[in-house]
């Protein structure tokens, strides 16, 4: 039985540990919600200036740099 779950393109290199301590990926900043800002390892405070919409052969695709 199926059931109904899909899992995320980067799904099994998430799981790595060079992912994980990656300082360059997103996900390993914290994020300040208050002021919409990530924060690096080092402290420095970094806003996002845009997003990137591309369509492929997967849904639509957003990247923010």
């Amino acid at each position: 039985m199926l059931n109904g779950q899909l899992k995320l393109a980067n799904y099994e290199i998430s799981k790595t540990k060079k992912y994980k301590i990656d300082i360059s990926r997103r996900e390993n900043m914290t994020y300040d919600e208050k002021e919409d800002v990530y924060l690096c390892k080092a402290g420095r405070r970094l806003t996002v200036i845009g997003i990137k919409r591309s369509k492929s052969k997967t849904p639509l695709e957003e990247h923010t740099f």
